[in-house]
C-alpha cells in the first residue's frame, strides 16, 4: 500500500490525503500565505456556474402545433398574399440566385422567426426558387436583389 507524507510535518500516512491533522493543513496555509476568504470563495462559485450550460426550454407539442397554425395562417392572411405579388410583379418570375423559373418562393431576407417586424416588409422580400429558399433556410440573410 502506498504511503503519503503530511506536506507539513512529513509524517508518513497510510490514507490518501494531503495533511495529517487539521493544524497541520492551517499551518501550511498560513506559510504559503494562503487564506480561503469570502472572495477566492465567491470567485469558486462564479466559475462553477459559468461552466453549467444553461439549458433552453423545450416546448411541449401543443406550442409547437400553435405557432406552425399561426405561421401557415401568416402564409394565407390577404396582407402577405397582396404583398407577395407585388414583389413577384415587380422582380418577376425568376430565382434571384440561380436565375430558375422553377417553384418560386417570395424569401424573407431576414428571418421572420427572427425579425417578426419585418415580415410584411417590402424592402425585406426576395423571390428564390424552392431549392434556394430551403438551402437557405433560417440561418442565412444573403440578399439576392440586384444592387
Amino acid at each position: 500500500m502506498p504511503v503519503n507524507k503530511c506536506r507539513t510535518c512529513r509524517e508518513e500516512m497510510q490514507f490518501n490525503v494531503i495533511y495529517c491533522s487539521t493544524t497541520c493543513r492551517k499551518e501550511f496555509n498560513e506559510k504559503s500565505g494562503f487564506r480561503i476568504t469570502n472572495e477566492w470563495i465567491r470567485s469558486k462559485k462564479l466559475k462553477n456556474k459559468s461552466k453549467v450550460k444553461k439549458k433552453k426550454k423545450k416546448l411541449t407539442k401543443s406550442q409547437r402545433k400553435l405557432i406552425r397554425a399561426e405561421s401557415e395562417a401568416f402564409y394565407y392572411s390577404r396582407e402577405w398574399l397582396r404583398l407577395r405579388y407585388k414583389v413577384i410583379q415587380f422582380y418577376g418570375g425568376k430565382c434571384m440566385a440561380c436565375r430558375s423559373t422553377g417553384r418560386i418562393h417570395v424569401d424573407h431576407i431576414k428571418p421572420k422567426s427572427k425579425y417578426p417586424e419585418l415580415a410584411l416588409n417590402f424592402l425585406n422580400l426576395q423571390v428564390l426558387c424552392q431549392d434556394c429558399n430551403m438551402g437557405k433556410s433560417n440561418l442565412d440573410e444573403t440578399d439576392w436583389r440586384p444592387k
